[in-house]
């Protein structure tokens, strides 16, 4: 049973979040206000329960054992993971609790309205801002080929203007064949009548609230016996709506889909169309989103590589990687990748990065030692430990530091191997390392002898080649350059149908040579107009 009760003073997850209070419940479970003991910050924490109730949390459930619901918590976490957008709720922290429960962390959002709620001391512009807003956020859902199936107004919030969609429990890719799902109220005709989702099902909830929040009233409302006449005979309410309105909202609201906007980039056209304004330009902020989190490419061998090193870890065979690449060939979103899937499968993830300049001592370290003292009592371990640490890993005296430097090593190879839960260790750019270095070599050369672990190392091979040399113990990998097949997937999923010439992605591949990295510039250059021109003489030529 999901335990709702507000009284969590001395419940934390992983030793890390302490609940606070129920903050209600969410498409697959529920959440709560939770304090973030390792940066101090307030966080909504959504838990999900994997028994019999789960299936009772949605008025209509989309799961009838528990196997597909692991599998659709899996394809949330997926999604979640990936998200980056401003009216996209942002996801901070996701994983497993000690008895294998699911659980992520988003922002905690204190003074939010549901859409409804916000705008009802509007103006017209202001609604329309809104629903402009709502459309921009599900426009990069389907973009990135994903349905909410969800959208209702406790999933649509509105904090200081800004709107942010979130609960993605019921997501699922375009081509994915699922049962109903949703809010009785919100979900599309064809929907009930078994027909799978589409883009036009989650406009169909886009033009339900649309109406409501310039009515005040469902355009087939009451929920009564006779709703379902209405809808499916299509009578819907739109007297009191704008007149200029109505032709859009009898689009959005007909019951059949294919007569609908097909994406929400479409109805937001339709939209300035009708009200006569220029058409919406993408924001920076929205442009990178598309920009930073198009799908993952290119990769494929090697994920299939680390993903057989992370179920041979399990069994007890752990292992150590270093991952070579030149500088932007795209390493951190492989590691992004290898981590949803750890955590999916049930691992716990600790991230260290070194630095350039400025780095204090131990700098890679720093954010996962204090992971350590939330899983590990480290007193046990070595009682001068806080003296070591100095609660912040500071520099130790000269006097001795060769010592407290061999037993800080020691303490923190004898932590990891404490682990019950399988552990994998992320470490970032280890051309720069200096000091972070030591703890490194030491769990390489030993990590064989470490139960259920694995740690990925990534460092730039043209700025210090000779670091294989310096790391034994770790089998080494090489990221290549993008292919041109490879570089045309990653323009369309940035840039979409315009991107989907192969003329652009060979002039694409000419000027990056299939550096990740270069690609993204050139994007973002074609995203604000700089090389569109280019890029469209080169495909009018061919």
């Amino acid at each position: 049973m999901l335990n709702t009760n507000q009284d969590f003073e001395a419940e934390t997850i992983n030793g890390r979040y302490e609940i606070q209070e129920t903050l209600g419940f969410g498409g697959m479970g529920v959440v709560f206000r939770a304090l973030d003991r390792l940066s101090g910050q307030t966080s909504a924490l959504k838990r999900v329960r994997l028994d019999s109730e789960l299936k009772f949390v949605n008025a209509i459930s989309l799961y009838d054992t528990e196997e597909q619901m692991r599998l659709g918590l899996a394809r949330e976490f997926q999604i979640l993971a990936g998200l980056r957008h401003p009216n996209i709720i942002s996801v901070l922290d996701y994983g497993f609790d000690a008895e294998r429960q699911p659980y992520y962390t988003m922002t905690y959002l204190p003074q939010a309205q549901t859409i409804l709620e916000a705008a009802v001391d509007l103006d017209f512009v202001g609604k329309i801002d809104l629903i402009e807003q709502l459309l921009q956020g599900l426009a990069y859902l389907h973009r990135r080929g994903i349905l909410h199936r969800d959208i209702k107004p406790e999933n649509v919030l509105v904090v200081d203007k800004v709107v942010k969609l979130l609960d993605f429990g019921l997501s699922h890719k375009v081509d994915d064949h699922v049962g109903v799902g949703g809010s009785p109220l919100y979900i599309a005709p064809e929907v009930m009548s078994g027909d799978d989702p589409t883009k036009a099902a989650d406009l169909y909830a886009v033009g339900v609230l649309f109406t409501q929040i310039l009515s005040g009233r469902h355009p087939f409302g009451p929920f009564d016996s006779g709703f379902h006449n209405r809808l499916f005979e299509y009578e819907p309410d739109l007297d009191s709506v704008d007149e200029r309105l109505r032709p859009l909202l009898n689009q959005l609201l007909i019951p059949v889909p294919i007569h609908r906007p097909q994406s929400a980039s479409d109805a937001l056209l339709l939209l300035t169309d009708v009200l006569g304004a220029s058409v919406l330009t993408e924001t920076p902020a929205i442009r990178e989103s598309y920009l930073q989190s198009a799908t993952f490419i290119g990769r494929e061998r090697e994920i299939e590589r680390l993903t057989r090193a992370l179920e041979a870890a399990k069994t007890g065979r752990s292992s150590g990687w270093l991952i070579g690449v030149e500088s932007g060939v795209g390493k951190s979103r492989l590691l992004n990748e290898v981590e949803t899937l750890a955590l999916v499968d049930g691992w716990q993830v600790w991230r260290g990065q070194a630095t350039e300049v400025g780095g204090l001592p131990y700098q890679m370290w720093r954010d996962v030692v204090p992971r350590l003292v939330l899983n590990t009592d480290l007193t046990e371990l070595d009682p001068n430990i806080d003296r070591l640490l100095n609660r912040q890993i500071q520099t130790v005296s000269s006097s001795n530091g060769s010592i407290d430097q061999e037993r800080l090593v020691e303490t923190l190879y004898e932590a990891i191997k404490r682990q019950i839960q399988p552990t994998l260790l992320l470490l970032e750019d280890l051309h720069w390392a200096r000091e972070s270095l030591i703890p490194v070599k030491q769990i390489l050369e030993r990590i064989q002898r470490l139960p259920n672990v694995m740690v990925i190392v990534t460092y730039r091979s043209d700025e210090r080649p000779t670091l294989l040399d310096e790391l034994l113990g770790g089998k080494p990998m090489k990221l290549k350059h993008l292919n041109t097949a490879e570089v045309e997937q990653l323009s369309e999923a940035m840039l979409g149908g315009r991107a989907n010439a192969a003329e652009i992605a060979q002039l694409l591949e000419q000027e990056t040579e299939g550096n990740t990295f270069f690609i993204i510039e050139v994007m973002r250059a074609l995203a604000e107009g700089a090389w569109f021109q280019i890029a469209e003489a080169v495909v009018i030529q061919s």
